[in-house]
This record gives C-alpha cells, structure tokens and sequence, in this order.
C-alpha cells in the first residue's frame, strides 16, 4: 500500500491543483496527522467531518492575535495597533463576544438585506464592464472582479469610489494577517497599514457619527452609541468589512469563470439560459471554493474514527477538500451547474459561518449574469495561470479572455 502523500500547502504543484492531493488523503488517511510551521497539526478532509465539527463547541476559534503577542515580545517590538485591530475580527472571538457582534449585521448582510443591493451592485457590475468590453483582449481580475468588491464596500458604508485605490492595495496587505506565516517585517507594514486606515475612516466615522445613515458606516456608529461597540470596534469592523471582502469575492468571481469557461458546455447552458445564474454561482462555490479552509484550537479531546485528536491541537478543516468527497458529492471533479446536491461549507459552518457570504454570492451573480447578457462570447485567452501564493485563501493572478468588441454607447444600453 502506498504511503500517504505529503501534505505542504506551500509546495507551487499543490496551489496549482490541491485536488490530488486532497483526494489521496481523503482515501488513506482521513484524519491526517502532519508537521506545520506552528509544530504537530491535524487535517480533516472528510465533508461529514467538517460540516459537523466546525459547528462542534469542542472546537475554539485560531489564537493568531495571542501568537502574534507573544512572536513580538520575543523580538523586542510590538504591532500593538494590529493586534488590536484584529482582536475584533469574528474569525477570532467566540461567544458570548461573537453573538453580540454578529448580531449588530444579522439583517444588513443576511440574504434579504443584501438583496436589497442587487440593482446596485449590477450598476457597478455593468460600469466595469463598459470599459472593459471596448477592448476584446481583457484580464477579467484586473478589470472586473479586483475592484468590484472594493467598489461595492464603499457604496455600502457610504464612501466616494474615488478614495478606493489606496483601500485596495491596503486591504490586500492587511488580509495577509490571516495567512501564516508572516516575517516580522510584514506585520510592521500592517501595524502601518492599521494607522492608515483609521486616519482614513476617521471623517467617514465622524460624519455617520453625526448623520446616522442608513449604511453599514451608520450601523456601526450606532451601535457605539447605543454602548454595543467602543471607538476602537467601530474602526476595526469598518476596517474588516473591507479586507476580507476583498480577497474573498474576488476569488470566487475568478476561480469560478476559469471553472466554468473549462467546461464548455456549462458556459453554453448558461449562453441559453442566464436565470441559471444562482445556479452556476453554487457550483463555482462547491467547485474550487476561495476559503479552502479554517483552523480551529480543540478544547478537549475529539475522537473520530478510532483516533483521538487531544486537547489543544491545531486542527485545519480542508473546505476544499470537503467540497470534492466522492462520498456527498457525484463526480465531484466535474463542474456541473445543475448539480443536485449542493455543499453547505464554501463559506464554512456553525456560529462562524462567514458574515459576508450572502454579499460575495450576490456579487458573482451579478457578474456571471452581466457576462453572459452582455459578452455571451467570453473565452479564456490563456492555458496556464498562476496562482497566488497563500494557504488560506486559492485564487488565480490573472484571467485574460477575449469577448467581442462592443461599443460602449450599445453596451451600456
């Protein structure tokens, strides 16, 4: 019997297709012992065990901001303003912390608050999109899904589109906290980053402050008011709502047209019929989903199978794998759009199921169904693509694709 492949998520032949991998895993060792940068870890690759065990109480959310603390003591400095910044993030804080919190968004970014948003976000949808289609050659990251999801922020917590382009490339460095590991001096540039970005929002809070509007800037400003947040919550939600956004939407926009586009006759039923839209959203999700996974601290020891993961191990739950079990899901290496089962983990499970799921899933329906309303032609334009170098998060550099020249004047009709 063949030994089980090596799990190294830095390998550049694993970010190019973990799939293999995940798949012989799954096969020999389900529940996978390894050696990671942070000592003895776990993997589960199993759908069964990762929908249920992210949802189980045994399990803690990552202590990043603790082993960040204590990696600057040792160095002698401090990254005290991105500590604590992060420190509010959801992905590390559990209850009672994390209801009250989760609450405060429970109706903007569920999915009926978010649909409140649909024409907007097809608005900048289609604007992204008159410019790009007058060039027939297009890279569909740079021009489509890299600055959608900043643009779409910025409407939602009140901010002109015109201050984005330092958000953007301030919210891609800050994203890098939750994907380690990290030299020193990158979280020096996101300490920097932090004190940025609070001197940015700061005449954004002070006006909701004073006007109270009904976005998600006003939300936040209300609840420091009402005694829910303090000052420095309302800078690091403002604040998270953009990094996190970003990298993941854009993912799933680019990951997901490189999925579809592959398979042909998936892009030709949705040439023929658009309102499969949702549908095909679902499947680019289950297919090669952003967020290939999410760790978490067991607070007790966790028998699965006849093994027994202890108390206080690292434990990483494979999403991606999950998402491709023969055992839940038929043929699970094919893209099909009308697939019957649907995965419930692309975004994860339990009481930390991602706050901003409904928006990335409104997003990309809005440019899956933009694309094939107004290019129906789209193509790729390239055979190999590069990916980007990082454990959490699997997303593509570039898309380049070719759609019929359209003139802007007819296109924006």
């Amino acid at each position: 019997m063949s030994a089980v492949p090596l799990y190294n998520p830095f390998l550049p032949e694993f970010r190019r297709d973990p799939y293999p991998v995940y798949a012989a895993i799954r096969a020999k060792e389900p529940v996978h012992r390894f050696a990671g940068f942070r000592g003895e870890q776990w993997l589960l690759v199993r759908y069964r065990d990762v929908r249920s065990l992210l949802a189980d109480a045994r399990f803690r959310v990552d202590d990043l901001p603790e082993q960040m603390a204590t990696k600057a003591a040792l160095a002698g400095t401090n990254f005290d303003r991105l500590i604590a910044c992060i420190k509010h993030w959801l992905f590390f804080r559990d209850p009672p912390d994390h209801d009250v919190v989760r609450r405060l968004f429970s109706r903007d970014l569920s999915p009926g608050g978010v649909e409140h948003h649909r024409a907007l976000v097809l608005n900048i949808v289609d604007a992204l999109l008159d410019q790009a289609l007058l060039q027939g050659s297009w890279d569909l990251i740079r021009d489509l899904a890299h600055p959608l999801p900043t643009l779409v922020m910025a409407a939602l917590q009140g901010i002109p589109a015109a201050e984005m382009p330092l958000v953007v490339e301030w919210s891609r460095r800050l994203f890098g906290v939750l994907v380690p590991p990290q030299p020193l001096d990158s979280y020096r540039r996101m300490d920097e980053v932090v004190h940025d970005f609070v001197r940015f929002f700061a005449p954004h809070v002070a006006k909701a402050r004073a006007e109270s509007p009904r976005n998600l800037l006003g939300l936040l400003t209300r609840a420091e008011a009402d005694g829910q947040l303090d000052e420095a919550g309302v800078y690091a939600f403002a604040i998270m709502l953009f990094s996190v956004g970003q990298e993941t939407t854009e993912n799933l926009i680019g990951n997901g047209m490189l999925g579809l586009l592959r398979h042909p006759d998936q892009a030709d039923m949705l040439r023929n019929d658009v309102g499969l839209c949702a549908d095909a959203v679902d499947e680019m999700l289950r297919y090669d989903t952003p967020v290939q996974g999410v760790a978490r601290l067991s607070t007790e020891p966790v028998m699965i199978d006849d093994i027994v993961i202890p108390a206080g191990a690292r434990v990483n739950f494979s999403l991606g794998a999950a998402n491709r079990d023969p055992v839940q899901f038929q043929d699970p290496d094919r893209f099909l759009i009308q697939r019957t089962e649907r995965s419930k983990l692309p975004f994860g499970a339990g009481i930390h199921f991602c706050l901003g799921a409904h928006l990335a899933r409104l997003q990309a329906e809005c440019v899956v169904q933009r694309l094939f309303e107004r290019a129906p032609d789209i193509r790729l334009h390239a055979s190999e693509f590069e990916w980007r170098e990082s454990v959490l998060l699997r997303g593509i550099k570039a898309l380049p694709v070719v759609t019929s020249p359209i003139p802007k004047r007819v296109a924006a009709q």
